[in-house]
């Protein structure tokens, strides 16, 4: 495929369409299991790349080989991933690493090979050279084992999403590399060459050397992985995962009809001053400086259910969700809900950090709140017990600790998609009506989103 820089579609977006029609051309999913994989890519973001892997319906070494195939780069090794990254700190320094989301990986003569799953993005290259002096070149790998990469080697936190093991569908994988049903892939926070070639199989292709043709993937046994029983959160020092145990896992009846999204933040307002002397000349902060502008709350039910049905991606979906939430409590959070875990998506209002917000992960572990929605499907509104789960995700927010709190599930087509969290507030049981109202019209944006997605 070529990437049409002029095109009213972003580089990714075009790279997600054309993926979207090659695993199909190429036999590797259906009509059907492609219908899922957009349906769960809206409701979850991010990439569908991403989302093929997280649901299971294709394995990484697949949609590397896939990605490194259809942009025509070559694909980077897991030699050349660990040997020779932290060796060229000198060539490009730690900060524009993280910025970038690159690995630098091999220099030869006058050559810089850096790592990307993004390949397309010729401002990497063009400040790339300028500070290595060095002409610049790209190796493909895939988001998910990139953002692994990046958190060992350079202490970079990986979003939960790439820490949860998916299991492959009970299916062929219709591929040169074909998998066995059921096989777990082992993505860990310290990869191991062997886990790194399980994951990659037949990727050995270098800077020097066309592209080798694929092996088959060795076959191996099926296990299945319980969902991790501690909140995770990882900030941006080296992140700490909190050991594995196995709480049940609990099936999501499928009742009611609801979903939510991110959020879309307003600017604030420029507070303009006149002096009668010159004023010195002002230093503005830079854009990553800037503190975060504040989240006008939306009271009126009639307007948010006008905007939701207006909205035209996931992300002003949800920003109109948290505006109205903020309406009712001082405090609030949304989580994406997918194999028994909560993924912490986005927060606001008082002293919410939403970057921590996003580094959540929390297990829907028997004796907590977020086990007795993930369980009933029903929402809750009370005092909370006390509970090493609860600790963490407080701690997350800071003082104070609230007494009671609420959390409402969205559905989408009979299934848990996400979750509400509020707190704070005169009274949150006067605002549970209009929540639940409003979390019944969500689903219906949602599919209008859903439809629109699959028809580009």
């Amino acid at each position: 495929m070529k990437i049409d820089l002029n095109s009213k579609n972003s580089p990714q977006e075009q790279f997600d369409d054309a993926l979207a029609e090659e695993v199909v051309r190429r036999g590797l999913l259906t009509e059907a299991e492609l219908d899922e994989a957009l349906t769960e890519w809206v409701i979850c973001g991010g990439t569908l790349l991403t989302s093929l892997w997280e649901f299971g319906l294709l394995p990484l070494r697949d949609l590397n080989e896939l990605g490194s195939d259809m942009l025509k780069v070559r694909a980077a090794t897991f030699e050349q991933l660990t040997e020779s990254s932290l060796e060229l700190l000198d060539v490009l320094p730690a900060s524009f690493i993280r910025e970038k989301q690159i690995i630098p990986v091999l220099k030869e003569r006058n050559c810089l090979w850096i790592a990307s799953s993004q390949p397309w993005r010729l401002d990497i290259v063009d400040e790339a050279q300028f500070r290595s002096g060095s002409a610049v070149r790209f190796l493909y790998v895939n988001e998910v084992s990139l953002a692994q990469f990046l958190e060992k080697n350079y202490a970079i936190a990986a979003s939960p999403r790439f820490k949860v093991k998916p299991v492959l569908r009970d299916r062929t994988v219709k591929s040169q590399a074909s998998a066995e049903a059921q096989l777990l892939e082992p993505i860990d926070d310290l990869m191991s060459p062997e886990d790194f070639t399980t994951l990659c199989e037949g990727l050995d292709s270098g800077p020097e050397e066309p592209a080798a043709e694929p092996s088959p993937a060795a076959p191996a046994p099926p296990q299945v992985t319980p969902p991790p029983a501690a909140v995770v959160e990882a900030p941006p020092a080296p992140p700490v995962t909190a050991p594995p145990v196995s709480p049940p896992v609990v099936e999501v009846p499928a009742p009611v009809q609801p979903v939510v999204a991110p959020s879309v933040e307003v600017p604030a307002p420029v507070s303009v001053q006149v002096s009668s002397t010159p004023a010195p000349e002002e230093v503005f902060p830079s854009e990553e400086n800037l503190p975060p502008a504040p989240i006008l709350p939306i009271a009126d039910l009639q307007e948010v259910l006008s905007l939701i049905d207006r909205a035209e991606d996931r992300e002003t979906l949800g920003g109109v969700v948290m505006r109205f939430a903020l309406s009712k409590g001082n405090r609030m959070m949304l989580f994406t809900y997918h194999n028994s875990l909560w993924m912490g998506w986005t927060g606001g209002g008082e002293g919410v950090d939403r970057l921590r917000v996003e580094s959540l992960m929390v297990p829907s572990e028997q004796g907590t709140i977020f086990g007795l929605v993930g369980s009933t499907g029903a929402h809750y509104l009370g005092p909370v017990a006390p509970h090493p789960i609860h600790k963490k995700v407080f701690s997350v927010l800071g003082d104070p600790t609230p007494q009671t709190i609420g959390f409402f599930p969205v559905h989408y087509k009979g299934k848990m998609a996400f979750g509400i969290y509020l707190d704070g507030g005169n009274d949150l049981s006067q605002g549970v009506g209009e929540i639940l109202v409003m979390a019944q019209r969500v689903p219906q944006a949602l599919e209008r989103l859903v439809q629109k997605r699959k028809a580009r």
